[in-house]
């Protein structure tokens, strides 16, 4: 004979198990509407938010140093999402630097022809 209330804790591991299937489901839809930058961002951006509904819900105390911790980090985040954006939005090499540099490294352009085999091929 099982104790009472021994269903719980496999209901709960079930029920654990399939919001974090949905939370990987909802992470992957939203990697394909942001850039990933952007989703780091938020992701760290959301403890903040946990920490203050963790203190709502469980009428924790909160002193100053608490306070002062999550505007540090929400200043933080609000920063460095600002700092990863705009280099996210730089090109690295000028599309004429680019096509200049290749052009020496690569020699001059000229078109593949398939048909005709590739004298400096290895053979095996």
């Amino acid at each position: 004979m099982t104790a009472p209330g021994a269903w719980k804790v496999p209901a709960l591991l079930i029920l654990d198990g399939f919001i974090n299937f949905i939370q990987n489901l909802v992470a992957f839809a939203v990697l394909f509407l942001v850039t990933p930058t952007s989703y780091a961002v938020g992701n760290i951006a959301k403890r903040p938010l946990i920490v203050a509904v963790s203190i709502y819900v469980f009428k924790n105390t909160v002193t100053a140093m608490n306070i002062l911790g999550i505007i540090i980090t929400v200043i933080g985040h609000i920063t460095l999402y600002t700092y990863f954006a705009l280099i996210d939005s730089k090109p690295l090499i000028a599309k004429e630097d680019l096509s200049s540099s290749t052009k020496s490294i690569l020699g001059p352009e000229e078109p593949i022809n398939s048909s005709v085999p590739n004298e400096n091929a290895k053979t095996v």
